[in-house]
């Protein structure tokens, strides 16, 4: 069900690209020379700091963000309302993420009732420009004398702002998430005195010494959901291609090369690095997240493999599964580890440390005519990703934040969750990696998704790598 889905956010996506823009080459498209499909009305007010004056401004902000983290985002954007009463006032709108590229670009193509700012993964937001839905932020930026420096930000996710277009910046970044490690702290200081793991090599190393030691059947190093939620497919099998040092396509084609000599031999190491860890038992494949939870919880493995954004519900089910725990005790035993390095064979690889997921930022729509909504969407984009709080707030839901500003800072480092959890999440937010600015992007990750649910089957997989590549070069062939 899921796949048919996807494929008519595609069709759609493709048509509302035939109407517009059809050139995918950076080039024709960017640059100075780029033709505005977008228009401004209105004029703007300044007071005596030539400072920009909103007046009652509502924004209505689509979000992609629909789990246990809407609340969160939701209590964000309420103080940001509370601060800036009377002058502006975000409504923020939750879609499923299933349907989102989908129900946002009707919106916006038709103009019925659309966004004027949107809350969505970066991964769809070429296809967003392409098909003329969206709108850079520049002359809202510059009118509105408003200071932005994409330099601010984490070099990948800053890298894709512009869509391709070269010189304009059509997304704000915000955060970073993949799934993460949480781990057991008792259990790793009984198996090994409490020293967490460097490289794959250690890894493997104290998975097979917590095998040993525990001398439990019922027991694994890993548990995770890889049955009943997309994550381990999404992000895990392709973190493994990745830091083996596979590239996910050719960044001036966007075709695939995974049969070349080095793609092959990366695909080979990661599908090799997923299996060793099956085959010697050290994480239960083919487990869905509720008994993979339970089986956390109550002591009988060591990692969980989870996305950052379940932590509460971890703890909480941590707590109830321990006769007497509280939440607070169920943080105390529990910690936070990275994936990165833990699947790369090779210990001196120099992708080793790279991470692969999804990163949320912020678009305008080109219905957006009035410079006053323009100036106050840019100033919220500004405030959301300059706010230290803010990024606090987001943090403690489970992403990490994207801004330099919001990261360096001293009340963001200090803060308890950050410091135990999202820090060591993430070694480097320099070496996240996302799908980029890939047109293509829902064709290239159904593709990669087909690959990741076969890891297991050795025998065809290299022949499916390659039926997929056939298939996904065709496609791009076929639109010209």
């Amino acid at each position: 069900m899921k796949k048919i889905k996807l494929l008519s956010i595609m069709c759609f996506m493709t048509l509302l690209a035939s109407c517009g823009n059809t050139t995918s080459d950076n080039t024709s498209n960017g640059g100075s020379n780029i033709s505005p499909w977008w228009t401004t009305t209105g004029e703007l007010s300044f007071d005596s700091d030539n400072k920009v004056v909103f007046n009652d401004v509502d924004i209505e902000l689509a979000t992609v963000v629909t789990g246990d983290d809407l609340p969160r985002f939701k209590n964000i954007v309420e103080r940001f309302n509370s601060e800036h009463m009377g002058k502006i006032h975000v409504n923020v709108n939750a879609y499923n993420q299933n349907s989102f590229e989908q129900t946002i670009g009707q919106k916006i193509s038709q103009n019925d009732t659309p966004p004027d700012l949107i809350m969505s993964h970066q991964k769809a937001h070429r296809n967003f420009a392409d098909s003329k839905l969206i709108q850079p932020f520049d002359e809202a930026f510059e009118k509105g004398k408003i200071d932005f420096d994409i330099s601010n930000f984490a070099n990948n996710v800053a890298s894709y702002s512009n869509l391709g277009y070269e010189g304009y910046q059509f997304q704000i970044p915000i955060d970073a998430q993949s799934q993460v490690l949480f781990y057991n702290k008792e259990l790793l200081t009984q198996i090994n005195g409490g020293i967490l793991p460097n490289t794959r090599s250690d890894l493997i190393n104290l998975l097979e010494t917590a095998k040993t030691r525990m001398n439990d059947a019922t027991f694994y190093g890993i548990s995770g959901s890889t049955t009943d939620r997309d994550y381990f497919n999404k992000y895990t099998f392709l973190t493994a291609y990745i830091q083996n040092g596979g590239e996910l396509y050719n960044t001036s084609t966007y075709k695939a090369e995974w049969t070349n000599e080095n793609n092959t031999k990366a695909f080979n190491d990661a599908i090799s690095s997923i299996n060793e860890l099956i085959d010697k038992e050290y994480f239960k494949y083919n487990e869905g997240l509720s008994t993979a939870l339970t089986r956390f919880c109550r002591g009988k493995s060591l990692f969980l493999l989870a996305e950052p954004w379940l932590a509460e519900t971890i703890f909480k089910n941590y707590a109830e599964l321990n006769s007497g725990y509280t939440i607070d005790r169920a943080k105390e035993e529990i910690g936070g580890f990275s994936v990165a390095k833990m699947f790369a064979l090779d210990d001196s690889n120099a992708n080793s440390e790279k991470i692969f997921g999804d990163s949320h930022a912020f678009l305008m729509a080109s219905t957006v005519k009035d410079i006053n909504v323009k100036a106050a969407c840019a100033y919220f984009c500004k405030w959301y990703t300059e706010d230290v709080q803010a990024g606090v707030d987001w943090a403690n839901a489970g992403h990490i934040s994207a801004s330099k500003i919001i990261s360096n800072a001293n009340e963001y480092q200090e803060d308890a969750f950050i410091k135990e959890y999202i820090t060591n999440f993430y070694l480097d937010i320099d070496k996240f990696v996302t799908i980029g600015n890939n047109p293509y992007y829902s064709d290239i990750i159904n593709a990669l998704f087909d690959i990741a649910t076969n890891v297991t089957n050795k025998d065809t997989i290299s022949s499916l790598i390659a039926s997929k590549q056939q298939d996904y070069n065709d496609m791009i062939d076929l639109r010209g």
